[in-house]
């Protein structure tokens, strides 16, 4: 699979060892810089970038995900330094609010955004600090299926006060998209332009990163940007291609600070000599942040896997202001990974984006490796600790093995969550028709459940007809339930899914899946396919007795949806409430 599409300037031996990981992980296409000790940068283009086979190129473009939040973190850092200063290379810029005339990490987002930032929790909500914020900390679970395509990240936050945390502030690592959204609007308010024009004009320009945009629709004018590849099918062995999951430019501002940012490793190899500098741009000219609040951004603060690392030879990493801190075999690297997969919980139902970006501080290294193909974080770390481990004599340890080991036990153990409903399970205590309708959440919208009887209406029919395609494909999540399990239908536009699939378990107890359906398929393959994200079970919880039974709502339990690293006491309680507006 992994065919180099142009001559690399990297070693042979090491340009072998990338295309053994890429067939190993069925990497699609990747672009790789490695910035070394001796000061040379070495770059790779691999594989294909389309459906189309057309190959990956330098020039390629490729969205770094979470890679961005560093880039956020930076420009609140270079917001830091000119309050502080009094000078600033942005002439728009406004007075703070509350009577403040400096900030710093420890400064109350309350105190910063008055009159936009609210949780739930009145204490969390008062003394959330921007660290706080930009390390995951907040007790506010990730809630990823909140936010709509077309917001802005000031209307998603507004919503933040309807969500109950499910830790306390600075209990646990919850990491947090929403967070970034917040953070973003702040640099925002207090610049006085876009946050996209601030990271452009304070970094992209002086770092001399010419190619890197927010600018979906721009970048896919080039016609050299890549297509998202995913695994799908009960056994994850159909390679489908999708869209890049920011669709257009009407979602650019929202996920901007936290995974907005489409590059190509020419210009992230700038982004890594500037890091490797201590915030110093590539001519060594300008320094475009301090060197203490650069040792703030890149030291840690909290401890994100509170269950210890996965292999004796790397430390339990920590998190400060995006970016993990961590050890492998003794040498120290702060490193973030991009992508719609999670790659420290390795959940498997992700879109094709996957990127990592690496620095080893005190030895003089930094990468940066792109990919188009989801959940493949673990292959690209495994690629640069093979690169560090040979510069620096260590012993060589095959990490993609170790980790495709890790990958496997995790898709072994979901499968064995995906229990068939049983034989004997108790049906439904009403009929199908009358679960049906419309079901709403403050934080999350509205949706309709369409189904057997369900009133009939042209968006309906839209939808179940949908999932009649799907159900019918090679695709198909549950082949062996589409005509003996119940099921009801919703269409539930979002970032990271088109719809979701309830399928009855237990008496009131239904499976939910969030699924993005294609159902007239992607780029070439016009046939159906479906990618899941994620699933969880919910209630409906009935109001009355017999026949006069309604349905009042529904529970979904947020512990499933988006479970925490440890259990507490309660957890099980935790849920997230929809009222049914409507039958």
């Amino acid at each position: 699979m992994a065919t180099t599409a142009e001559k690399t300037a990297l070693p042979s031996e090491i340009e072998t060892f990338i295309r053994g990981v890429m067939d190993d992980w069925k990497i699609v296409g990747l672009q790789m810089c490695a910035v070394l000790p001796s000061g040379k940068t070495e770059y790779g283009a691999f594989g294909f970038r389309d459906d189309e086979d057309r190959p990956v190129d330098l020039d390629t473009y490729f969205g770094i995900a979470s890679c961005s939040k560093a880039f956020c973190c930076f420009a609140l850092s270079q917001l830091m330094q000119d309050y502080s200063t009094g000078r600033s290379l942005t002439p728009t810029l406004k007075p703070l609010p509350s009577g403040l005339k400096t900030f710093d990490w420890q400064t109350p987002m309350a105190k910063l955004m008055p009159d936009k930032w609210a949780l739930f929790d009145p204490y969390a909500s008062d003394r959330a600090a921007l660290i706080d914020l930009v390390a995951h900390v907040t007790g506010v679970a990730p809630h990823d299926l909140m936010y709509v395509p077309g917001e802005t990240a000031e209307e998603v936050i507004a919503r933040l006060k309807y969500l109950k945390p499910s830790r306390g502030l600075r209990e646990e690592s919850q990491y947090n998209n929403l967070m970034y959204m917040a953070v973003q609007t702040l640099i925002a308010d207090l610049s006085g332009i876009p946050y996209t024009d601030f990271i452009k004009t304070r970094n992209f320009d002086p770092i001399g990163m010419t190619s890197s945009t927010f600018d979906v629709e721009a970048v896919r004018a080039s016609q050299n940007i890549t297509q998202g590849f995913t695994f799908t099918g009960p056994g994850k062995d159909i390679k489908r291609a999708e869209p890049h999951f920011i669709r257009d430019n009407g979602s650019a501002d929202m996920l901007a600070g936290g995974s907005g940012i489409l590059s190509n490793v020419k210009d992230t190899s700038k982004w890594i000599k500037t890091l490797l500098a201590h915030g110093m741009d590539p001519s060594g000219n300008t320094p475009l942040v301090s060197e203490q609040l650069f040792k703030v951004m890149t030291q840690g603060r909290y401890l994100s896997e509170v269950n210890g690392a996965l292999f004796p030879e790397l430390s339990p990493a920590i998190y400060s202001c995006g970016w993990f801190r961590y050890s492998m075999q003794g040498h120290e690297l702060f490193a973030h990974t991009g992508g719609t997969g999670r790659a420290r919980t390795l959940r498997p139902f992700k879109m094709g984006v996957s990127a990592y970006t690496c620095i080893a501080p005190n030895d003089n290294m930094g990468f940066c490796l792109l990919s188009n193909t989801g959940v493949r974080q673990p292959a690209l770390r495994s690629i640069v600790h093979r690169i560090v481990g040979q510069q620096l004599g260590l012993t060589q340890i095959d990490w993609s093995r170790r980790y495709l080991e890790v990958m496997a036990k995790v898709e072994n153990a979901q499968k064995e969550k995906v229990v068939p409903r049983s034989a004997d399970a108790a049906a439904p205590h009403l009929e199908l028709s009358r679960y049906c309708g419309t079901y709403k959440n403050a934080a999350y919208g509205s949706f309709t459940l369409h189904g057997p009887g369900s009133s009939p209406s042209i968006k309906g029919d839209a939808v179940i007809s949908v999932f009649a395609a799907i159900n019918s494909s090679p695709s198909a999540p549950f082949p062996d339930e589409a005509h003996t399990t119940p099921q009801l239908y919703a269409e539930f536009n979002r970032i990271w899914c088109t719809h979701l699939r309830f399928r009855h378990k237990e008496g009131d107890t239904w499976n939910v899946t969030a699924e993005a359906l294609y159902p007239k398929g992607w780029g070439v393959d016009k046939t159906p396919f479906v990618r899941m994200w994620s699933r969880w079970e919910a209630m409906f919880v009935l109001e009355g007795e017999g026949d006069g039974a309604e349905v009042k709502g529904m529970k979904w339990m947020e512990n499933m949806l988006y479970p925490p690293q440890t259990k507490q006491v309660g957890d099980e309680e935790r849920t997230i409430w929809f009222e049914r507006t409507s039958g």
